[in-house]
């Protein structure tokens, strides 16, 4: 069994509280419900057993010290602790688009993501037939009986490619966009992170001009994506509704929050995982209401 981190465990220990880097106090629901508020191991959260394992049926590979690890998290984590140490203005362009690919990987290695890309069995059959085309009895159902084997690991398939080459038109669709740094000055914890913190900016294409993206990378600076004509009314509100704008985006689609504050925000709990329990065309204003 493998315990796979689909938000890495570098990125998560910004927000840890110990001298060690091992725990976080975290806000969890149980059963969509009631929020707990309690300290958890950064190495037991924000993971799945066996999330980027691929199987035939009879075999099982993971590919998370691989795809995931060295090739994506490696890379990225330098470029999160330059920001973190510095700021977005010290970055080049190497380094940004490590940062854009951090936030786009994030929805796409998401277990919700990951699930949405299986095969369903209406699919599986499309494909059967579209690649069984012209082959003779025998082989097409060698290759039924494989593609059947392996239709529950299409989705991980899918996530390992994006990740690795498929990220590519996404982040030039956000290139395109302003970037800006958000800071808030304080002792406290104003930034929180969790177990889904780029779920709203998937909700519209990236190319669109209505796309925004963000993504607390510490407790006191977040990376906000979007168009001009958006920054010139975010601008205008204070800080703190600022850091509740980007709280809301990060907690929207998540079941856990992260933070390295002691005491529990009853804002925070109250809100957390709110896109699960709001009909889509009430969103906007649930969000308003919340700020």
């Amino acid at each position: 069994m493998s315990n796979d981190h689909y938000v890495p465990q570098s990125f998560l220990r910004a927000w840890s509280f110990d001298s060690s880097k091992k725990k976080v106090y975290r806000y969890g629901r149980i059963k969509g419900l009631k929020c707990v508020f309690t300290q958890a191991s950064i190495i037991s959260i924000a993971s799945s057993q066996n999330l980027y394992s691929i199987t035939d049926g009879t075999e099982r590979v993971s590919f998370e010290s691989g795809v995931m690890a060295r090739a994506l998290d490696d890379p990225i984590a330098k470029a999160v602790k330059k920001f973190r140490d510095q700021s977005l203005d010290e970055l080049g362009d190497e380094e940004r688009d490590q940062l854009g690919r951090l936030i786009l990987t994030l929805e796409a290695r998401n277990p919700a993501t990951i699930g949405e890309m299986n095969l369903s069995e209406a699919d599986l059959s499309r494909v059967i037939t579209e690649v069984t085309d012209g082959a003779s009895p025998a082989a097409r159902a060698e290759v039924s009986n494989l593609l059947k084997k392996m239709s529950k690991s299409t989705g991980t398939l899918a996530a390992g490619a994006y990740a690795s080459w498929g990220y590519f038109p996404d982040l030039q669709a956000l290139k395109k966009k302003r970037w800006t740094e958000v800071r808030i000055e304080s002792d406290e914890c104003p930034f929180v992170t969790s177990n889904y913190p780029t779920l709203m900016g998937a909700t519209v294409p990236y190319e669109n001009d209505r796309h925004i993206s963000s993504l607390a990378m510490s407790p006191n600076k977040a990376l906000l994506i979007a168009s001009a004509d958006f920054f010139e009314n975010f601008k205008e509100i204070d800080a703190w509704t600022q850091c509740r704008y980007i709280n809301l985006l990060t907690i929207a689609g998540a079941s856990e929050a992260y933070t390295c504050q002691p005491e529990p925000d009853p804002w925070i709990e109250r809100h957390l995982g709110w896109v699960k329990r709001t009909e889509p065309r009430n969103r906007e204003d649930y969000f308003e209401s919340a700020l």
